[in-house]
């Protein structure tokens, strides 16, 4: 037996095929807010530590590879308007005193300095080119 309801309280179809759109709309919102605040998290842990010996040995190796490097900037080598800045960075663990090139490009919008730590999400690209896909500041 069904009681009547008023219309904020309808009886849904008994196989539950379809709910009414007042349900779907919170339900969404919570799983795309969730997804949005949890998916750039899940990106970044999926990258490996950078292998600083293994580069410095033979960088064409790794080519394609995307790793985490955690570094501090050593100096400013180039920079080039609309293009981006080549940046030699000390790793933080690794080959001691060991210095690397890594290029940022200006799309990032980086405002960067010398002694400044910064975790760097980088892609070895052809010819050994550390390429940052993302930074954030240590």
């Amino acid at each position: 037996m069904q009681l009547p309801l008023s219309p904020p309280f309808r009886i849904l179809d008994p196989d539950m095929r379809s709910l009414p759109p007042a349900v779907l709309r919170p339900a969404l919102f919570l799983c795309a807010a969730a997804l949005a605040l949890l998916a750039p998290g899940c990106a970044r842990q999926s990258n490996e530590p950078f292998p600083v010996s293994a580069y410095l040995e033979s960088p064409d190796n790794l080519q394609g590879n995307r790793y985490t490097l955690d570094a501090e900037i050593d100096a400013q080598l180039q920079w080039r308007e609309g293009t981006g800045r080549l940046l030699a960075v000390r790793p933080l663990s690794g080959e001691p005193g060991s210095r690397l090139p890594v290029f940022i490009a200006d799309s990032l919008n980086a405002n960067l300095m010398v002694a400044q730590r910064y975790r760097f999400e980088i892609t070895v690209r052809r010819g050994g080119l550390l390429y940052v896909n993302s930074l954030r500041k240590l």
